[in-house]
């Protein structure tokens, strides 16, 4: 039967919406449930340190290594890999202020989560796969620059004093 051929393309869809479930209910659990706030403070972004990008760069690369591992395991990684992400997510916005958690995670959080899509589509599309996966590696790291070298500039000039 035809109901059982994987469309990965209807995937991608069905991944940004278990994201935004799961985003929403980190937020939830971390506003209603979660016990200890943590405080943000600004200070912390006036010196940049390269050992931040390392480190980002390094979680990166290992949830990218996780996620192609859907090329391998089935879309089942995927699923839950955008579950667990979405979570992680709401429980930073759950404890901040809706402006700042725009301000810090929406620059380089929308070419990471691209990334990772990109990603999905690229282990699941045999065409161009390697090419694809290249990009999307690339995003992840344009979106690690923006992390450490944007994000902090651009939270002190909105955010600061």
């Amino acid at each position: 039967m035809t109901i059982f051929v994987n469309k990965p393309r209807s995937n991608i869809p069905a991944l940004l919406i278990v994201f935004i479930i799961f985003l929403i209910l980190g937020v939830l659990f971390s506003k209603y449930f979660a016990t200890a706030s943590s405080q943000h403070s600004l200070d912390s972004f006036k010196v940049i340190h390269l050992n931040w990008f390392t480190e980002i760069i390094f979680r990166n690369t290992i949830a990218f290594l996780v996620l192609s591992s859907t090329l391998f395991l089935g879309n089942i990684v995927s699923v839950i890999f955008f579950c667990v992400n979405g979570f992680n997510v709401g429980l930073i916005c759950g404890q901040l202020p809706i402006f700042q958690s725009i301000v810090l995670l929406s620059p380089h959080g929308v070419i990471e989560i691209t990334s990772y899509i990109w990603l999905v589509y690229a282990v699941t599309h045999v065409n161009h796969m390697k090419i694809n996966i290249i990009r999307s590696y690339c995003l992840l790291f344009l979106a690690a620059i923006i992390e450490v070298f944007v994000t902090p500039g651009l939270a002190l000039w909105l955010l600061g004093d």
